[in-house]
């Protein structure tokens, strides 16, 4: 997020004030698009109630720290998805308790517990996703040439350090992945497929694109 933060500037989240539209057309496709889509795999898959759940409570929480670092690789809009991560982490602490028990419920798992600390949440949003994107574009104003400069390689030492992650939480849990993907690929794939052509449709029918384009 760091990295994120080099590659940012304030004119980029002041350019969002001119496309107030952009913003709240990502906030509806990550807060009410996704979960109904999410809705719909689980019945199209007939998934077992528990992964189900699991799937469902996935798309209850869109966003976060990977795909504004995904941005900057794939040179999108990192100021709009750092914007929506930020607005996502602020209303989900208060919408995920809610929707994750009505998932249950329907799902006849009722009788599981839920608890969810809202402050705690939301402080570590702030600390993980937010003050290291503020940190790095204080140092790109204070040290503009330099973070310039270097942008190839802290992109480079960003896209490891997300890998490295990767393989780590992979290597962790290869016992369950394993179990779990004969099950859950099919179902998964087609959730993220679907939401990035329902995302591409929606910003192509309404001509949303980065800015300058």
């Amino acid at each position: 997020m760091f990295a994120v933060g080099l590659s940012l500037s304030v004119k980029d989240f002041s350019a969002l004030l001119s496309r107030p539209g952009v913003l709240v057309l990502g906030g509806l496709l990550q807060l009410v698009l996704l979960p109904l889509l999410g809705l719909a795999v689980v019945a199209l898959f007939g998934l077992p109630a528990v992964l189900a759940a699991g799937l469902m409570i996935v798309t209850f929480a869109p966003g976060g720290a990977t795909s504004n670092l995904i941005c900057l690789l794939c040179r999108a809009d990192t100021a709009l998805s750092v914007s929506l991560t930020v607005l996502s982490g602020l209303i989900i602490p208060f919408t995920l308790p809610v929707l994750s028990v009505l998932a249950l419920q329907q799902l006849q798992l009722g009788n599981l517990a839920i608890d969810f600390p809202v402050g705690a949440t939301i402080g570590k949003l702030l600390a993980i996703g937010v003050l290291p994107v503020i940190l790095g574009m204080l140092c790109r104003h204070w040290q503009t040439g330099f973070c310039i400069r270097a942008q190839r390689w802290i992109k480079a030492a960003a896209a490891l350090v997300m890998l490295v992650v990767v393989i780590t939480l992979t290597a962790a849990q290869i016992q369950g992945l394993m179990q779990l993907l004969p099950v859950l690929a099919p179902a998964i794939l087609t959730l993220a497929t679907g939401a990035m052509l329902l995302a591409y449709m929606a910003g192509h029918k309404l001509r949303v694109g980065t800015p300058g384009h």
